[in-house]
């Protein structure tokens, strides 16, 4: 994973999986979601995902314990 990025200021790690049709998953530990949130509305990234029809489902799973 390529942490140089600005996703490292709020993920910790992160895989990313190409799936069909253009399409990608972005799996991350993140550590901050006030940062992830402010990165994702930033108007530059917001102008970015509307110029290529971009649409974010964001998930959050904590891992179960026995």
């Amino acid at each position: 994973s390529d942490m140089e990025g600005p996703a490292a200021e709020f993920v910790d790690e992160y895989r990313l999986a190409h799936l069909d049709n253009g399409e990608i998953m972005f799996c991350a530990q993140v550590n901050d979601f006030k940062k992830m949130g402010a990165f994702m509305s930033d108007p530059a990234e917001v102008q970015w995902d509307k110029d290529h029809s971009c649409v974010h489902k964001v998930y959050s799973v904590e891992e179960m314990q026995n």
